[in-house]
């Protein structure tokens, strides 16, 4: 990928992250939203996890949030790979 889409890419992870903090500290349970769209695919990752039908876990937070940048961190790689193979044999 080019690199405004790394940059891109970087600041939405990090944009879901501070949103994640933020509904931590401030106890506001509608950031937690806005951070599991930001860190949509890893979220759907991290979601397993998360204990039966509430929505607190023994996990940490943080530790959610590492497997959601992490999975979305394979995806994009998978997706920039993909496009060059792709470009190349055109």
């Amino acid at each position: 990928m080019k690199r405004k889409y790394w940059w891109i890419f970087g600041l939405v992870q990090a944009a879901g992250i501070l949103a994640s903090a933020e509904a931590l500290f401030l106890q506001f349970p509608s950031l937690w939203l806005v951070s599991l769209l930001l860190l949509l695919p890893g979220s759907l990752a991290s979601l397993p996890m998360l204990e039966g039908k509430r929505f607190a876990s023994s996990w940490s937070p943080w530790v959610l949030c590492a497997i959601a940048v992490a999975a979305n961190l394979i995806l994009c790689v998978l997706a920039s790979l993909l496009l060059a193979r792709r470009r190349k044999s055109n």
